[in-house]
């Protein structure tokens, strides 16, 4: 594995399964509200999105051990990414009072 095309897949692989995962997680946590049941879409979420991503892992493990790494350090920068684009701003507006102690 050494040639620029199959680095870039590699990394391109890990931050599509990034997407999945916290994309996923991302799309339940907003239907929660407006579910009564919530426990079978947390279950039924997390085992897909579980699933995918370690079956993406998997396949990318065929490939080479080389794979695995870029496809990790692409899932971490997705990651990263991710929390900032959509994160942050909502964190901050749901708790004004992060690292006060109450009065």
């Amino acid at each position: 594995m050494s040639s620029p095309l199959e680095l870039g897949g590699s990394l391109l692989a890990g931050a599509a399964l990034a997407l999945w995962m916290f994309g996923g997680l991302w799309v339940t946590v907003r239907r929660l509200p407006s579910i009564a049941q919530p426990t079978p879409l947390i279950l039924i979420s997390f085992g897909l999105r579980l699933g995918g991503t370690v079956l993406g892992f998997a396949l990318l493990a065929l490939v080479s051990w080389q794979a695995v790494i870029l496809a990790l350090v692409g899932f971490l920068i997705a990651r990263t990414l991710l929390v900032r684009l959509f994160g942050s701003s909502r964190q901050e507006a749901d708790t004004p009072n992060r690292g006060r102690t109450p009065a």
